[in-house]
């Protein structure tokens, strides 16, 4: 054989595995960037998660809540609870950026607890849902129904409210 034919054979090569190795580089490299965006998704999801979760703890925790709390009377039977500007939630940004939450409180039903010839005594069962949010664009959510007692005097008919 005659080496001018191989030098062009040894380029030809030459291109073709620089060529396989820089597709091969670029795939490898949006395996990459797909499972960096899957992870940080991921991450938002369980930090708007726990943002839920605390949020719930902080509404339980509120000492104002029974005076926001839908009555009987209240035509809608729910109402909205944000956090007030003393929260943990008002000013605080996670790593994956800003939290805050939103919850809807929603009366369930009135039931019958204990009766005496001084009082009665009812349990008033609440709904509430927890809605999260991180930076504004990934949610999560948690719910919890709340027992409240309450007690009236004999005579005092509690209308029976189902909600659902």
């Amino acid at each position: 054989m005659k080496r001018s034919n191989q030098r062009g054979f040894a380029l030809v090569t030459v291109v073709m595995l620089v060529s396989l190795a820089t597709v091969s580089a670029m795939v490898l490299l949006d395996v990459i960037e797909t499972d960096i965006d899957i992870r940080g998704n991921e991450r938002r999801a369980r930090e708007a998660r726990l943002a839920a979760e605390g949020g719930l703890m902080e509404l339980m925790n509120d000492q104002d809540i029974l005076g926001i709390m839908p009555t009987p009377d209240d035509p809608s039977s729910s109402t909205t609870y944000t956090p007030a500007t003393d929260s943990h939630f008002a000013d605080e940004e996670s790593r994956y950026g800003e939290l805050s939450y939103q919850a809807e409180i929603r009366l369930v039903r009135i039931a019958p607890m204990l009766e005496s010839s001084h009082n009665t005594v009812r349990a008033v069962i609440y709904d509430v849902t927890v809605e999260a949010t991180v930076d504004g664009r990934t949610g999560a959510g948690a719910e919890a129904e709340v027992f409240k007692a309450a007690s009236s005097r004999v005579g005092v008919i509690q209308p029976r409210i189902h909600g659902r």
